[in-house]
């Protein structure tokens, strides 16, 4: 039923609690597209008080580091017979992920409904519920009770 499906993940145990449930999606069945993405958020330069090509340096290790986590991520997914590509993202996150399903042909989006932010996910506003919000293909949202951070 579903042909490409788009995991985003920010690196923590609670976003990464999808997999199984993308794992579940897509055993046994006709293989579609696994696309893992990472979005990586610009710097806000009025912010920090340093020079521009050291915020330079700062976001692109920022790139490389989320590139190398999707890498692996991927690797982990096709050793259990889950082929998934992945991709670095740039911009506002929920914009970047609505933006990469909206003009990729994407029939599924699944993602946490917890990541990196904590608490700060309440105060600013939840990533998923604007992605969920603003989405026009299926998505599903996945709450993780049994992915605590130690």
């Amino acid at each position: 039923m579903y042909k490409k499906i788009l995991v985003p993940l920010d690196g923590s145990p609670f976003a990464e609690c999808v997999l199984e449930h993308v794992k579940n999606m897509v055993v046994g069945k006709e293989l579609p597209e696994v696309i893992l993405v990472f979005v990586v958020e610009p710097i806000n330069k009025g912010v920090y008080d340093m020079p521009e090509n050291t915020l330079a340096d700062i976001q692109k290790q920022s790139e490389t580091v989320s590139a190398e986590y999707l890498k692996n991520t991927a690797a982990k997914l096709a050793a259990e017979g889950i082929p998934a590509t992945w991709l670095v993202l740039h911009g506002d996150i929920a914009e970047a992920i609505l933006d990469y399903a909206g003009k990729n042909q994407v029939d599924l989006v699944i993602m946490s409904t917890h990541g990196l932010s904590g608490i700060s996910r309440w105060a600013m506003g939840s990533v998923a519920y604007s992605v969920a919000r603003q989405v026009t293909v299926p998505i599903m949202l996945v709450a993780p009770p049994d992915c605590r951070i130690a």
